[in-house]
């Protein structure tokens, strides 16, 4: 894979709360295989691997509220198919980003694109394996990945990323209460992505929201297939 021109994130531990109004020094791993680095996941199982210092990042406290106001705002009054597809457009604008979708996982590597927002509208929500995609260590190993720069280079056969003229990458997994992968939020970019502790913080805050609200739809679902068998 052409890697030569791509930037890399690096991982980061799960802080006991998420800090929003401030981000505090972590650590940077050593490039793994193909130069490739990565954030560890930050909402269930995680690995850490360890590394040098990183830099203390600008306070974007106020940025950082005014994004979680408008997408809590925006998605504060919905559920089911309207709470994903408001959900992926109010972040895409929120963080300055063109392309936003949510997926649900029920058998791994395949996910179903549950809404995808393409900057000025409502996309596709194709079901598709992860395998060579940038999503595939998000929802194989429940790890968060983000990638700066670079994206179609290091994944030549994701076709659509060319199609996209999607550059940047922010991927994050969503749990269910027992730990078990159930999606993942992504946003995509047409330019490079700057490196953001606390963009990532605000997306583990929703993504924990989608697989919540993934979880309430499965269960209604069953409810409801258990009614239309006793009946």
């Amino acid at each position: 894979m052409g890697t030569r021109n791509a930037k890399r994130h690096c991982t980061a531990n799960e802080h006991d709360r998420l800090r929003i109004a401030s981000a505090e020094p972590t650590v940077r791993p050593a490039a793994v295989e193909n130069h490739e680095q990565k954030w560890s996941d930050t909402i269930g199982p995680s690995a850490i691997k360890g590394g040098g210092p990183l830099q203390p990042m600008p306070a974007f406290e106020s940025r950082a509220e005014d994004v979680l106001r408008a997408v809590i705002e925006g998605t504060a009054s919905v559920t089911g198919d309207e709470f994903f597809r408001s959900l992926v457009k109010y972040v895409a604008s929120a963080l300055g980003v063109r392309y936003a979708f949510v997926t649900e996982c029920r058998q791994k590597p395949m996910v179903q694109m549950l809404a995808f927002w393409t900057g000025d509208g409502f996309g596709p929500t194709p079901a598709f394996d992860v395998t060579d995609t940038p999503c595939r260590d998000v929802i194989n190993n429940g790890e968060v990945r983000c990638y700066t720069s670079g994206l179609q280079q290091l994944f030549p056969k994701d076709l659509p990323l060319v199609d996209l003229g999607a550059v940047s990458y922010l991927g994050i997994p969503a749990f269910d209460a027992f730990g078990q992968i159930v999606g993942h939020i992504v946003i995509l970019d047409t330019k490079p992505m700057d490196e953001n502790l606390k963009t990532q913080a605000i997306l583990r805050i929703f993504a924990s929201r989608a697989g919540a609200e993934l979880k309430r739809q499965q269960a209604e679902d069953s409810g409801k297939r258990y009614l239309r068998l006793r009946g």
